[in-house]
């Protein structure tokens, strides 16, 4: 019935799309375990412990390509020094907040305790070590750190430097929040969720500055990744310097960032949504919307489509909030409990609000192209994406291709191609894009 109607009330024949490549700046880690190495003997980290001593390595959610390679090589590093290392996944209350669930995200990036030659142990349960305030608030909060990590005689943390999707500050998403939400576990993150993203700029650092007091921090692998999910820069950091070095990365990390160079799109398609891409499914860095108002993101989009979600976040739907058209088998693929923890610990219930939800995904497209305001047909602005992590090249409508044309950082690598569905009204998958794979 919705299906019919749709057709009705779209006549409007969708622009044909061209491929186009974005160019970003591209700094590598040509070899990830030797500058690992180099930098831990460099800095006299190894002198610090008892040979023997045991440490906590603590790993993330996140989707950070080299984050197997990365947690490998520091086991090896701190087997070959003498030390036992073993695993804990430092994720708040993502896997659907329990044990098996947390381990299980590890096993997806590869973190195995057959790959890695170490234990895996996945707790939620905490301990609460002290207290801070911020000066914005006169309550004390606590401060919550994994037992397992707690019992250890030392603690590495590994973690992606990026902004953050919900506040600003001068240190966002790096090693300082993976002590504050990753250790702090799933009653950590949920009381620095409570007190509202207004604090998160100071509460953070402050959480963070108390761990560093009170745990037996070793030290932190902080990694910038660039716009094709290499590592940009890898920096082991000792626990003094966490705070500086976030700060450092953290402008690294902004300036070499992926995004979409186009500032204003009418509709942006994205194939696939998920935990794997984002902490909000689609990276408001990237899209230009935030689940909190007041951030100005750098683009404006009129529609946002999702097509479906990423088959690693497994039902987790954080971002369909932010979309303003999805599919029915992106809907069908909801996983109630997972979205609903997650999106209740961070405070965030926008983040799962469902919103319009057509049959296929040339009715979807239709839709919101249907539904752009202020635009002549002929003039659409309709950009096509795999998820907001895969920005090296995408599809443009042919007009906004013409505007492209010839502009520093943007190169035209194809012609004009209608939008081909199959016959269940699915898009086909351009057999360039990493999703066709």
């Amino acid at each position: 019935m919705v299906s019919g109607l749709i057709k009705e009330w779209s006549k409007m024949e969708l622009p044909s799309m061209v491929r186009v490549r974005q160019k970003f700046e591209r700094p590598r880690v040509k070899d990830i375990a030797q500058t690992i190495r180099e930098q831990f003997e460099n800095q006299g980290l190894e002198e610090r412990l008892q040979p023997g001593a045991r440490i906590a390595v603590g790993v993330g959610s996140r989707g950070i390509h080299c984050i197997a390679e990365v947690t490998k090589a520091v086991i090896d590093l701190l087997k070959d020094k003498g030390f036992n290392p073993f695993i804990i996944p430092t994720m708040g209350s993502h896997g659907g907040a329990t044990p098996e669930g947390q381990k299980h995200i590890l096993e997806e990036y590869g973190i195995t305790e057959e790959t890695m030659g170490v234990e895996i142990l996945s707790s939620l349960d905490v301990t609460e070590v002290g207290t801070v305030t911020i000066p914005s608030s006169p309550e004390a909060f606590p401060v919550y750190v994994d037992n397992y990590a707690l019992k250890a005689d030392g603690i590495v943390v590994i973690n992606r430097v990026k902004p953050h999707t919900l506040f600003r500050g001068d240190v966002e998403s790096g090693l300082m929040k993976m002590l504050t939400i990753g250790l702090g576990k799933h009653q950590g993150a949920s009381m620095v969720h409570r007190q509202g993203t207004e604090y998160f700029h100071e509460l953070i650092p402050a959480v963070g500055e108390k761990i560093l007091e009170k745990a037996p921090i070793y030290f932190g692998v902080g990694i910038v990744e660039n716009a094709y999910e290499e590592p940009a820069d890898i920096r082991v950091v000792p626990k003094e310097n966490f705070r500086q070095v976030d700060r450092e990365l953290l402008a690294k990390a902004k300036a070499i960032m992926g995004k979409i160079k186009i500032p204003e799109i009418d509709v942006l398609i994205l194939q696939e949504i998920g935990k794997d891409v984002s902490g909000d499914g689609m990276d408001p860095n990237v899209v230009g919307r935030y689940l909190v108002p007041g951030i100005k993101g750098d683009i404006q989009v009129q529609k946002i489509v999702v097509l479906d979600l990423t088959e690693k976040t497994e039902g987790n739907a954080n971002g369909t909030g932010l979309a303003d058209v999805i599919t029915k088998r992106l809907f069908d693929k909801i996983d109630y409990m997972k979205s609903y923890i997650n999106s209740f610990t961070a405070t965030m219930l926008n983040s799962v609000k469902i919103p319009m939800i057509i049959d296929t995904d040339e009715e979807a497209i239709q839709v919101a192209v249907g539904a752009c305001a202020r635009v002549k047909p002929d003039k659409l602005k309709v950009v096509y994406v795999r998820n907001t992590l895969f920005l090296d090249e995408i599809y443009v409508s042919e007009y906004l291709a013409k505007e492209l044309a010839g502009l520093q950082g943007f190169e035209i690598i194809g012609e004009p191609e209608p939008f081909v569905f199959d016959e269940k009204g699915n898009l086909v998958i351009p057999s360039w894009s990493p999703a066709h794979n």
